[in-house]
């Protein structure tokens, strides 16, 4: 007997380490009176998330925000930093030593800088840069090749790639502009943005010398449009994903496959709706692919997040949109190692005055739970086009950038989340301790204040000790092992204090 939940406010749920059995789905918002925001996201091992973004909930101008979390959306560790200017990171790439770097834009030094840091698995911070060139910089997505950095941008009507987190050595492509990039094992790197408001990509070398460059198209004009994320698949193929400009003045958004050769594959384009946004791109262990953006779902409406996952042959297996009743949006997608993916961004409809930063962590159908009145179906037409490509010339020069290394100032965290819905808990398996005699609850989203029924009593067990998110312990000794007659299956019932429950039978 399991009621809905409406909105529970400053409960933190506390797990340790997750296994691909008992990871459970919600959502959450981060964040105080303010504009609080995450823009961006990466997976963990241990099916936790390290998100990044900005915020001004400290009383002045945006400074870099980083959370870690665990698989249940738990707070690990948070981390403010004043990068000495408006600054906001956009960008993040994991190290295999768990540490990762971050990277974004800021306003400081008379003008627009890019910025890198190197973050310790910690939240602690090892290294900052800021760098600009002649007209700034503005850095878009970041990359990792075994310790080392990589990362492209724009620099005013400029495009630039860039290696290492001191600059070692650089690219700008003139007038066009660079949204994000993979690396590529042949060498070099794949790069995706626009030029003249058409979808473009190039080829590097690994010098960052262009070997190839060429507009996108499908089926008709993609005028007005941009490519805003790349994904290479583990066949070597690429997946492309932007929008473009309707004769309406209405957006569509748009996703693309190229062979390994950068050959088109095949392209759908979404239904068209106002201010559609491709925000995120994500692959799946099992090779499917996760789109995730934002659009108002009729004109004058609120913006809603959006998310859709696709196969390979570019079938759609899934679509949902996320929001409450005003503006809520998808700014990225991660997948995760232990199934399922988180969705982060922003919402208004939910938390404190103001923006404030949004976590949905889904299953692999986009769901969370049928108490989350905020995920609602949705049926963007799909379009299937014909994908070509033209050939452009593109034009490189280096110019050394301008570098202010410098120390981040700390800020102080915001603090704990507010949990909006998720799936109930859950009981996987008891465990028998004995000696005294106890038995240990182990499961998915148990939270303090539960109660324990064991058997067919109406009155709760009251020697009881929560763990943690996915383990409860029921004490008690000789008085506990009577409840449990040997050989006979024993029905434990387990709810929430919202009166959420789930049971389990045990046979001593």
């Amino acid at each position: 007997m399991v009621r809905k939940l409406a909105i529970v406010v400053a409960l933190a749920l506390i797990s340790s380490c997750c296994s691909a059995s008992d990871v459970g789905t919600w959502a959450k918002v981060f964040g105080k009176a303010g504009n609080d925001v995450f823009t961006n996201a990466v997976g963990l091992d241990d099916g936790g998330f390290v998100l990044v973004g900005y915020t001004t909930s400290r009383g002045d101008s945006e400074n870099t925000w980083l959370i870690n979390i665990d698989c249940s959306g738990t707070m690990r560790w948070e981390q403010i930093y004043d990068m000495g200017g408006e600054d906001r990171a956009v960008a993040v790439a994991r190290l295999g030593d768990g540490s990762f770097y971050v990277g974004g834009k800021m306003e400081a030094y008379g003008g627009d800088s890019a910025y890198i840091m190197k973050i310790k698995s910690s939240g602690a911070d090892s290294l900052a840069n800021h760098f600009s060139f002649n007209s700034g910089a503005a850095l878009k997505s970041l990359r990792i090749d075994g310790s080392t950095a990589y990362s492209v941008g724009n620099a005013g009507s400029d495009g630039y790639i860039e290696k290492g987190d001191n600059v070692l050595s650089n690219s700008v492509i003139q007038s066009v502009q660079l949204n994000d990039f993979v690396l590529d094992p042949s060498g070099g790197f794949v790069a995706a943005g626009e030029q003249n408001e058409v979808p473009l990509v190039l080829k590097t070398d690994s010098s960052f010398a262009v070997k190839k460059a060429f507009l996108l198209t499908g089926g008709g004009s993609l005028d007005g449009g941009r490519i805003t994320e790349i994904v290479r698949m583990a066949s070597g193929a690429f997946i492309l994903a932007g929008e473009f400009e309707m004769a309406n003045s209405y957006k569509s958004m748009f996703l693309c496959k190229l062979d390994a050769s950068l050959d088109p594959v095949w392209m759908n384009v979404l239904g068209q709706r106002q201010d559609a946004t491709v925000r995120g791109l994500s692959s799946t262990a099992g090779g499917d692919i996760l789109l995730a953006g934002t659009f108002r779902p009729s004109e004058g409406d609120p913006f809603d997040g959006y998310a859709s996952l696709w196969s390979q042959d570019g079938s759609l297996v899934w679509q949902k949109r996320y929001g409450g009743d005003l503006s809520d949006e998808i700014w990225s997608a991660a997948s995760s190692p232990l199934g399922g993916f988180v969705l982060v961004g922003k919402t208004k409809s939910y938390g404190s005055t103001g923006e404030n930063g949004f976590v949905i962590r889904t299953d692999e159908l986009g769901e969370v739970d049928d108490s989350c009145d905020f995920v609602k179906e949705t049926s963007l037409e799909v379009d299937t086009r014909e994908p070509q490509v033209y050939s452009t010339s593109v034009s490189q020069s280096t110019v050394p950038p301008s570098m202010n290394p410098g120390k981040p100032a700390d800020k102080d965290p915001l603090g704990a989340a507010d949990l909006l819905c998720y799936n109930g808990p859950q009981l996987f398996s008891v465990s028998r301790k004995a000696d005294p005699f106890r038995l240990v609850l182990n499961g998915a989203n148990l939270r303090k204040g539960f109660s324990v029924y064991i058997g067919e009593s109406s009155t709760p067990w009251g020697k009881t000790l929560f763990m943690d998110g996915t383990k409860v312990m029921l004490k008690g000794g000789s008085s506990l092992k009577s409840n449990f007659p040997k050989g006979v299956p024993v029905l434990i019932r387990f709810f929430n204090d919202d009166g959420r429950g789930t049971e389990i039978t045990f046979t001593r």
